[in-house]
């Protein structure tokens, strides 16, 4: 057993994999749950429930509901729907980061 004051080495194993991340201002709350708005090849707005990780800076690790590189709407919420047509003026798309 370990008494007080004896020093110890422990190894974390932490996970290597990639994680999928956009930009935090895309992630969206309501009643319903977590969802972006990501830009369909019509260049109409579509709702995607998503799940959240952790937060990295101003980035958000996204689990579920999106997959690479979809286009993601970063700001212009304001009546902005499912479905409505939108425009690109500044893009940012759905990115892998090793950890």
């Amino acid at each position: 057993g370990a008494s007080p004051g004896q020093l110890c080495r422990v190894k974390l194993r932490l996970r290597t994999d990639e994680r999928l991340t956009i930009p935090f201002n895309a992630l969206r709350r309501d009643q319903q749950g977590e969802y972006v708005y990501s830009v369909t090849d019509k260049m109409q707005a579509r709702r995607n429930a998503v799940v959240s990780g952790i937060r990295v800076g101003e980035q958000v690790e996204i689990l579920e509901g999106l997959q690479q590189d979809q286009l993601v709407v970063t700001k212009g919420f304001l009546d902005l729907s499912d479905g409505k047509k939108v425009t690109i003026v500044g893009a940012a798309r759905t990115a892998t980061q090793a950890n």
